[in-house]
């Protein structure tokens, strides 16, 4: 007799045995089967791709900055002395793209 454990999902399924291929041979799509229940528009309706998620208004960009490391060493130095983040150091030249403004 096999060892009981403690988890119910590691247990034998009476009611939804394990599919082998011998069972999972006459399968067939849904969009085969559904029409002869729920008539081919109903069909159509159901399977049909939802557009997704709307579009935002205010997206975001994904952008590579490369920077000199002795800028950088330089700015988290400063930020660290003033106990600010680099982010918060640079203020609005970095959102605005103005590199030479910054400190």
């Amino acid at each position: 007799m096999p060892k009981k454990t403690s988890d119910p999902s590691s247990l034998p399924d009476d009611d939804d045995p394990e599919w082998t291929p011998e069972t999972s041979a006459p399968a067939r799509p849904a969009a085969e089967v559904l029409p002869q229940y729920i008539g081919q528009p109903a069909t159509d309706a159901l399977l049909r791709r939802s557009p997704g998620r709307l579009p935002k208004e205010n997206r975001k960009i994904n952008q590579t900055l490369r920077l000199d490391l002795t800028s950088l060493t330089a700015t988290e130095t400063k930020a660290k002395a003033g106990k600010r983040s680099s982010t918060t150091y640079c203020g609005g030249a970095c959102r605005q793209g103005d590199t030479a403004n910054l400190p």
